[in-house]
């Protein structure tokens, strides 16, 4: 019994309780819609939110990345002057001076310093010695692509890469029974005439033949040579010089003479012998194919030069070698070689520079700088260098391959070679005169003639101010 009144009890407190909370839901409702009017998220005078930004460095993940570099095993390579990396786009992605550190086990490379994108134009001529191959295709290309400036055909130089609308070759081989074909060059409708030195030919022959608008010449011998032209009326198609395959001369390769300045992309050769009235260079099989980069060139000034280009890296180690054929037309005949060689064996470099000779307590301290032609960076295509010089007292000469050479020295001159390959030595800088004694040192403005140490800033000012001081005192008294 007692149970059922509490529970009457529950029920009606409960029924109370129900009928007030919504009533007070009801109020809550309309207290809400009146906040909401007048509370505003941004604008003018609304509060302004915070947030907290948390600010992280960069130490931990630089940690993480040393210490697995370390496992790697990797070691600073030191005096790196630039990287540039080669993108397929066209541009270079260019560190100056950066940390650069590598594990040849783990053919892992890291790169650390400020990174600029450039395009490849911007980088030229000084990476033409870090192109490869498919580099030097894409800025023959971009070359092809730039306006050419005026008086460019005006070069004293023929390079194997002009373009020249020359008179087709065709080189027919000795004691060959297999007939040479001679072409019109362009289908045309209609009957063709061919003439030979000019004249028509009339009467074919065992030897000539016609084959529709093209000419067969059997038995090529001194008779049949020279120029076949193929006419259609008035108007010549093309015109074909037939020579003959000479016979072979004797030391064929001292014809030829190449040389390189550096490890770059390019080196020059000279054909020899001016009784030649035409000589074509090409790598590989470049004239066999008829290529372009294999065009005659005419004797200037009773000698041949040519400039070549190769896609050799300069950083890789040289195992194969240079292929050149050389062909040479003497009178109605041509004459072939080919010839190899490391391009390591023909680099020469050009003179270095005498900068600075510093005394030191018991000798002579010259500074000198590679040639401006030579590959970089200097720190990887290192130079050794020999110091000639002439007592003072006796005219005795000494050499020295050490910068330091003796106090008592009258002049000096320098060469240069590659220190790893033992190249051949450049050619001697001219004499330079030692200056030293102060009373001596105004003529140090000529860098040409005279080796000096280092002056002061403005020194070579006040000289001049002191001279014509000296000048206008002559004059007045």
């Amino acid at each position: 019994m007692h149970f059922s009144v509490l529970d009457a009890d529950r029920s009606s407190k409960s029924s109370s309780f129900g009928a007030h909370t919504m009533k007070e839901s009801i109020m809550n409702q309309e207290k809400l819609a009146k906040l909401q009017e007048q509370v505003r998220i941004g604008g003018k005078g609304s509060a302004r939110r915070k947030k907290k930004v948390v600010h992280r460095t960069a130490t931990a993940d630089d940690k993480k990345l040393q210490f697995s570099l370390k496992k790697l095993g990797v070691n600073n390579i030191s005096g790196i002057e630039e990287v540039n990396m080669f993108t397929n786009q066209g541009t270079v992605i260019h560190f100056n001076n950066p940390k650069v550190q590598a594990s040849l086990a783990a053919n892992t490379f890291t790169i650390t310093g400020h990174a600029e994108n450039k395009q490849l134009t911007e980088m030229l001529p000084g990476i033409l010695n870090q192109l490869g191959a498919d580099s030097l295709t894409s800025l023959r290309r971009l070359a092809e692509t730039l306006p050419k400036p005026a008086g460019e055909n005006k070069a004293p130089m023929v390079t194997v890469e002009e373009e020249d609308d020359e008179v087709p070759v065709v080189v027919a081989k000795r004691n060959n029974t297999t007939p040479v074909t001679l072409t019109c060059g362009t289908k045309i409708d209609g009957p063709v005439t061919w003439k030979f030195d000019g004249e028509v030919i009339e009467d074919f022959d065992d030897y000539i033949q016609p084959d529709g608008q093209n000419l067969k010449v059997s038995g090529v011998d001194a008779p049949l040579l020279g120029e076949y032209s193929c006419w259609s009326g008035g108007e010549m198609l093309l015109s074909t010089y037939l020579l003959l395959e000479a016979e072979e001369e004797g030391e064929s390769e001292s014809l030829i003479n190449c040389w390189a300045k550096s490890y770059d992309c390019n080196f020059n050769c000279k054909w020899t012998n001016s009784r030649y009235t035409a000589v074509r260079l090409g790598l590989d099989n470049e004239c066999a194919k008829g290529g372009k980069l294999c065009h005659w060139v005419r004797s200037s000034d009773g000698g041949f030069q040519f400039e070549l280009s190769h896609s050799l890296s300069p950083y890789a180690e040289e195992t194969t070698m240079i292929e050149l054929t050389a062909e040479a037309i003497v009178s109605l005949f041509v004459f072939r070689i080919t010839t190899s060689f490391y391009l390591r064996d023909i680099v020469q470099p050009d003179s270095p520079q005498i900068v600075m000779c510093q005394e030191m307590d018991q000798n002579l301290n010259v500074t000198i700088k590679p040639p401006s032609s030579w590959s970089s960076p200097h720190s990887f295509f290192s130079l050794e260098h020999e110091i000639e010089y002439v007592f003072k007292d006796d005219g005795k000469v000494g050499r020295s391959s050490s910068s330091l050479i003796p106090k008592s020295v009258s002049k000096l001159r320098v060469r240069s070679r590659d220190s790893v390959v033992l190249s051949t030595w450049s050619q001697w800088t001219p004499w330079k005169n030692l200056r030293t004694k102060a009373n001596n040192l105004c003529k140090c403005r000529n860098t040409a003639k005279y080796c000096c140490p280092e002056l002061p800033s403005g020194y070579l000012d006040q000289c001049q101010k002191k001279r014509k001081k000296s000048a206008k005192s002559s004059k007045t008294s």
